[in-house]
């Protein structure tokens, strides 16, 4: 590669760039940082584009040296510390190289359309034409002055243009360039124009041709009259695109064995056969310790001179063993650096050779082989090395085979144990790791090597002394240098008096962490129930929580900035702040109630704690303010306050005391009122010993009151009782009605029993005259229900005997059905006259006792005809169980005598149900049934016209007729509560 001859000026010039980058850059570099090549990218490529091969060649190195000195980490030195920094300027040096190496062969082609220009010069037209033909090249001439330009037909088509399909312009060729291309272009022209300089351009065409890039390159001269005026250029116009292709294909070519060989340290070389001279790349300049901008090749004996003395018989036999046809192999040879330096190197070589079958050249590569081989050194004394050191270190070192057996263990662990090496090799130490810590063991140990994983577990070891001590052992696996796996290398260590520190510092920890979480739920708590705000010591609100907000109807912002005047109800005075601020700026608590305006206008209270924060000089720095809403507490508190008031009225009013008794504090507290009844002074705060109250009640009566009360307090319910006290100030018996309730916690505990006792001394004598008058009274019933009976079942005998004469035999039934009536109206007077209580029947014994006397007065069995009762609890005052029983009475009587015909069996169901105050009396039988021709409502027969009359007038109900099965009456009606 020859230089390009530059002149002084363009040299000078390319030394200045990259020193005016190297300054941009500094000046820049708190901005660029750790961009290193940013600047110095461009300055290395105009260098190249102003100065040649020679221009940028020497701008890469000065930039280079710039950069390592001064962006490079060190800073200042010349010292490279990382890989990275090392590939980063080897990156840079290759591009400036690169550059410096395009620029020198696009001077090669300005230099080549000189010649062309002179051919053109010295040779016909049909040649120049023919020639420009065969390199697919066109001649053009611009006339400047009047912007005319003239093409050959060749230039038409390269610029894509059919010929003379236009005026042949700058114009139009100017729109023939790429977008990406067109300003630069103007600008070389602009400053050729200016300057009267050669015209050199390379541009990409707007148009594709069969779909790939056009290049074109154009060279003009300026033409000039005698006084130095431009007139006119001259040039032609060459396709490049296969150059600009292939230059762009060696690029990344290059670019990629460059950086493979850097990533994979491997070098490459090249020996011609005929010359001897070997072309080395920059790797393996590197790696023989040459400048790796040395383009120069290497003469044979010069290569040489870079091997060991030892080695270099061996280097050449080994080449000479290549060239004659011997099998390829790998040398390991040392060499000698120009810093003194003996290098180990690995070569491989390759001999290529012509089609004829003419020896080419060597080809070959070479490896930096030195660590490794240092590495194999090291290895040979290594394992002794070790044993030493590990024998004398204070924790536990043990190693395995592939097979995952342990081979050895070091002093410190057979020490421990007090085991021989032959007692813990293979699976032998399995027998000092306590029984409980074993399978946990094992199974990390066996997973471990089965996935070639490293590992770390404790667990405890047997000590010599037989006591089991907390260990923890690590290993991870081996490899050799071909990567194979060789086993584990293990670590270990007595860790018991850590282990303690560990389970305590876990404790503290645990402690913290519940402590933090009560703390975070103390804080949401607060924030859920309390209004929180903070302050400055001005007074400006500087955070408030959600509930501030929600509860005066501001938005956050609204507040933020703002001070506790905005929400001022104006209902306190000036003097109640003034004190307020006195307290809290003093840096003391302060603990009140305040009421505010809300945002809407109304007024809320607010339980408010204020607690000033206090810097180490005790100096106030801000306030704190906790609220609760408590305007339903004033309210409740108002209403309280007249509730109690007319609560006062209404006792006084009626003679009621009030009292309430703490189970848990055993205080109890009377009304004054309760002091009247008992006829005490009232205390002046209410309380009272229990004794003052179970002195005063009657001992008989005392048991009984202590048994309810304590009943009540155990169920949490209520109760209500009656006792007898004798009063303090006049001795007198009263009676006193005492009603008590138990309140509960939310947790359901019992903690108060609240209580009334009311004088019911005067009620209860006239209750005891009352009752007197009502004693005599009943008995005066009874002996009328009594006697009423008597007589009744006098007619009803009466009416039997008569009928016993009677011949007719319709008579005789007529007869028989009034005298069965009439039982049954005695029947309910007897129960009447039984019965405890005079204003109820228990309707289910007087309708067994009626079905029993029916049945017997019809001769019928039980076994022939089941009567079925379904009454539960159902007692009837005497105006609805008469006309009941006298329609029990009928139906049951015609289900006996016509439902079952020649003594056929049957049962009959009669029910009576009551919800509330609708009764429903049902009585079916599963009889006959009654003729579908007999309309029920306008039967002649009396027992059914007097069912009727009694449902409808005296019942007031309805009485409907189910003939599906059998025959069933239902009667529904309605009584008074």
């Amino acid at each position: 590669m020859r230089f390009q001859i530059v002149s002084p000026p363009k040299l000078l010039l390319s030394v200045l760039i990259p020193l005016l980058a190297c300054s941009l850059q500094w000046l820049f570099w708190p901005i660029l940082s750790p961009r290193t090549w940013i600047l110095f990218y461009p300055a290395a490529f105009f260098s190249a584009a102003i100065g040649g091969l020679a221009g940028g060649i020497l701008a890469t190195f000065i930039a280079a040296l710039l950069g390592m000195y001064l962006f490079f980490e060190p800073h200042f030195t010349w010292v490279i510390d990382g890989t990275n920094d090392l590939l980063s300027l080897i990156t840079f040096v290759f591009m400036g190289l690169m550059f410096s190496w395009i620029f020198d062969r696009y001077y090669q082609a300005m230099d080549k359309i000189s010649r062309i220009a002179d051919l053109e010069r010295e040779n016909q037209q049909h040649i120049l034409k023919q020639a420009l033909d065969a390199a697919n090249a066109g001649i053009w001439e611009w006339n400047t002055a009047t912007n005319q330009t003239i093409w050959t037909d060749t230039l038409w088509c390269l610029y894509g243009l059919e010929p003379n399909s236009c005026e042949a312009c700058y114009d139009v060729w100017l729109s023939t360039i790429h977008n990406d291309h067109r300003a630069t272009v103007e600008k070389s022209i602009k400053y050729a124009l200016k300057n009267h300089s050669e015209l050199r351009l390379e541009w990409r065409v707007i148009q594709d041709i069969d779909g790939k890039q056009r290049w074109l390159m154009s060279r003009g001269q300026p033409v000039l009259n005698d006084q130095g005026e431009l007139l006119q250029y001259r040039g032609i116009t060459i396709d490049i695109s296969e150059r600009k292709a292939i230059e762009h294909t060696l690029k990344e070519k290059e670019r990629l064995l460059a950086d493979s060989q850097a990533v994979a340290h491997v070098g490459s070389w090249m020996m011609d056969i005929k010359t001897g001279n070997i072309v080395c790349s920059k790797e393996a300049l590197r790696i023989y310790g040459l400048s790796i901008h040395n383009d120069e090749p290497l003469e044979w004996d010069q290569f040489l001179a870079l091997i060991h003395q030892d080695d270099r018989n061996l280097k050449q036999a080994w080449v000479e063993g290549y060239l004659a046809g011997k099998e390829p192999s790998e040398l390991e040879f040392r060499t000698r650096t120009i810093k003194g330096e003996h290098r180990w190197l690995l070569g491989n070589c390759q001999l290529e050779k012509k089609p004829n079958g003419e020896f080419l050249r060597l080809i070959g590569t070479v490896q930096d082989i030195t660590a490794r081989k240092h590495r194999e050194w090291e290895l040979l004394e290594s394992e002794q090395r070790f044993h030493i050191i590990a024998d004398a270190a204070p924790v536990f070192i043990w190693l395995s085979g592939t097979d995952n057996q342990c081979y050895w263990f070091n002093k410190t662990l057979l020490e421990f144990t007090g085991h021989t090496m032959e007692q813990e090799q293979g699976n032998g130490w399995i027998d000092g790791v306590h029984p409980e810590d074993l399978q946990y063991c094992l199974h990390i140990y066996l997973t471990s090597f089965s996935d070639l994983q490293p590992f770390k577990m404790e667990y405890r070891l047997k000590r010599y002394d037989g006591e089991y001590r907390w260990v923890t052992d690590s290993g991870v696996p081996r490899m050799n240098e071909q990567g194979v796996f060789a086993g584990y290398i293990g670590s270990g260590s007595d860790i018991t008096d850590n282990k303690l520190i560990q389970i305590n510092l876990e404790k503290s920890e645990s402690r913290a962490k519940a402590a933090l979480a009560e703390l975070q739920y103390q804080k949401y708590a607060l924030d859920q129930h309390a209004i929180v705000a903070t302050t400055d010591i001005r007074g400006t609100i500087t955070y408030v929580n959600d509930k501030f907000c929600q509860i005066s109807g501001y938005a956050q912002h609204e507040l933020l900035g703002q001070n506790h005047r905005l929400i001022n109800s104006g209902l306190h005075p000036t003097e109640f702040f003034t004190a307020l601020f006195r307290i809290i700026s003093s840096g003391h608590v302060w603990h009140g109630e305040i009421c505010n305006r809300a945002k809407r206008g109304h007024l809320y209270w607010v339980l408010t704690t204020i607690v000033p924060f206090l810097d180490s000089n005790g100096k106030v720095t801000q306030y704190i303010a906790l609220r609760s809403d408590i305007t339903e507490r004033k309210l409740a508190e108002e209403a309280l306050l007249e509730s109690q008031f007319r609560m006062r009225l209404a006792t006084e009013a009626t003679n009621i005391g009030i009292w309430e008794w703490n189970i848990i504090t055993h205080q109890i507290r009377w009304d004054a009122m309760m002091f009247q009844i008992y006829g005490i002074a009232p205390t002046s705060d209410g309380l009272i010993d229990y004794s003052t109250w179970s002195g005063a009640v009657f001992p008989e009566d005392l048991p009984r009151q202590e048994q309810i009360l304590q009943d009540t307090v155990r169920r949490q319910g209520q109760s209500s009782r009656t006792f007898r006290i004798r009063r303090a100030n006049d001795e007198t018996c009263r009676y006193i009605h005492a009603v008590e309730t138990v309140r509960t916690d939310a947790q359901g505990q019992a903690i108060w029993v609240v209580g009334t006792n009311r004088d019911i001394t005067d009620r209860r004598v006239a209750q005891d005259k009352l009752q007197e008058a009502f004693n005599e009274k009943e008995v005066l019933l009874k002996e009328v229900y009594h006697r009423v009976k008597n007589n009744l079942q006098v007619v009803s005998s009466l009416i039997s005997l008569q009928a016993r004469h009677v011949k007719n035999k319709e008579a005789f039934n007529l007869l028989k059905q009034s005298a069965d009536r009439i039982k049954a109206m005695a029947l309910l007077h007897e129960k009447l006259y039984q019965s405890k209580d005079l204003a109820k029947i228990d309707f289910c014994e007087y309708v067994g006792s009626l079905t029993d006397s029916l049945l017997y007065g019809f001769g019928i069995q039980p076994s022939q005809i089941k009567i079925n009762i379904a009454i539960n609890d159902v007692f009837l005052d005497m105006d609805t169980a008469i006309p009941c029983g006298l329609i029990i009475n009928e139906l049951l009587s015609n289900a006996l005598k016509h439902a079952f015909p020649n003594g056929q069996h049957g049962h009959i169901d009669i029910r009576f149900t009551r919800d509330q105050n609708a009764f429903r009396l049902v009585l079916s039988d599963d009889g006959v049934g009654i003729p579908a021709v007999l309309d029920i409502n306008q039967c002649t027969s009396l027992g059914l016209q007097l069912v009727a009359r009694l449902t409808a007038d005296q019942l007031e109900g309805i009485m409907t007729v189910d003939q599906s099965q059998g025959t069933s009456f239902i009667i529904d009606f309605n009584t008074a509560a």
